[in-house]
């Protein structure tokens, strides 16, 4: 559409609408302010400021010029430059100077780094550390011979000077415990009560498997020799008991025979035992002796009442076997030895705290997993794969 004043083209009837009344319409040539007083207010024209400055009567277009010259020629206010220390009167010429000259308005304030609280401490000389990792590499350095010097007998704690092994072994309740043991061994292996011979004795894994050997008296009859020593033998299984705490042991008897109407060669010596006991405390030790005893005696008996033809000769030796007894609790899990543990072994061992330790082995030989056959949480979801029921014993 044209516009017949000026023959602009406009695209349609609000665009030339728009188009007359920017470019063609007559504009007023005085505004006057909406007030409740009219005719006392002087006329002004679009051209005239509308902001007064009241200290100085100067008018402005817009409020932010009144404002910054209220700012810049009527405060006292000052800026200051924290670096070079010049005063400016306002905030704007402030970061004009910064700006250009790549000050800060305030210096950077250094922050100390807060320490790192030494929570690792090491057992054999007491010295804190701030990490794990120091903690370990200490511990290749704390172990040198010189922390060797002094160890605790109870618990084989190390310490470097002797005042700190004094002051922990007043309250070391390890050591304690094995002192109270060796005293009563003490008494017992000096008490004159029982009557008896005397015992020598050879020991293995560390001192947990003991074999004592009884030193005979009476060669030529069995009965006799066992009778006679019982206070000997309840003595030495006693002494055991205090140090390993729980036993399983066993006597035997080495007895020297021969069949009627025939020379044996000179090793013809027979094992005549009794079966095996487990000890647990001393008020049991009384009625296991005399089982012992009669176990050996019925073992001979026995033999002879087969129709062996045995007659009886004397009496080798009378052996006495110890050993720590140390049962595997239900519901347990034991490691395999390091030298097992490689993948490379072809062993699996199941971590499982429960009693479905035959279970899990069978859907591990039926589909074993691809990653981590030793974990519990493999087999759980394929419980269901064996019909159990029926079995009422724990497998």
């Amino acid at each position: 559409m044209k516009c017949n004043w000026c023959g602009e083209q406009c695209g349609d009837a609000d665009g030339l609408l728009a188009h007359i009344i920017q470019r063609h319409a007559p504009k007023p040539d005085v505004s006057v302010a909406w007030c409740s007083k009219p005719n006392t207010h002087k006329p002004r024209t679009d051209t005239q400021a509308v902001f007064d400055c009241t200290t100085c009567s100067k008018t402005f277009k817009h409020k932010r010029s009144l404002k910054r010259h209220e700012q810049e020629v009527h405060s006292n206010k000052l800026h200051t430059c924290e670096t070079c220390k010049k005063y400016f009167k306002n905030v704007r010429s402030l970061k004009e100077h910064i700006k250009k000259l790549k000050h800060t308005s305030k210096p950077n304030p250094v922050v100390k780094p807060q320490p790192v609280p030494k929570n690792y401490k090491c057992r054999q000389c007491k010295e804190k550390f701030k990490t794990l990792f120091l903690l370990y590499s200490h511990k290749r350095s704390c172990n040198s011979p010189k922390y060797d010097k002094y160890v605790c007998d109870g618990c084989w704690r190390r310490f470097s000077t002797s005042s700190s092994l004094r002051y922990h072994v007043n309250g070391c309740n390890d050591r304690k415990r094995k002192v109270e043991r060796a005293r009563k061994v003490h008494e017992l292996c000096s008490s004159k009560s029982h009557v008896g011979g005397d015992w020598s004795t050879e020991s293995a894994v560390g001192g947990d498997a003991r074999i004592h050997n009884l030193i005979i008296t009476d060669l030529h009859d069995l009965q006799l020799t066992l009778l006679k020593n019982k206070d000997s033998i309840k003595c030495t299984v006693q002494k055991d008991l205090q140090e390993l705490r729980r036993i399983k042991w066993y006597l035997s008897a080495f007895i020297r025979c021969q069949k009627a109407g025939e020379v044996e060669p000179e090793n013809a010596v027979r094992y005549m035992r009794c079966s095996p006991l487990t000890t647990l405390q001393d008020a049991e030790l009384n009625e296991q002796i005399q089982e012992a005893i009669l176990g050996v005696i019925n073992s001979f008996d026995k033999a002879q009442g087969e129709g062996s033809q045995i007659l009886f000769e004397k009496v080798e030796k009378i052996e006495l076997r110890v050993a720590k007894y140390s049962p595997l609790k239900g519901s347990s899990y034991m490691p395999l030895p390091k030298k097992f543990q490689s993948p490379t072994k072809g062993l699996v061992n199941i971590k499982n705290f429960d009693n479905k330790c035959f279970l899990y082995c069978c859907l591990a030989g039926v589909k074993l997993p691809a990653r981590h056959p030793e974990k519990v949480s493999c087999y759980r979801h394929r419980l269901n794969e064996f019909n159990m029921q029926g079995i009422t014993r724990e497998i």
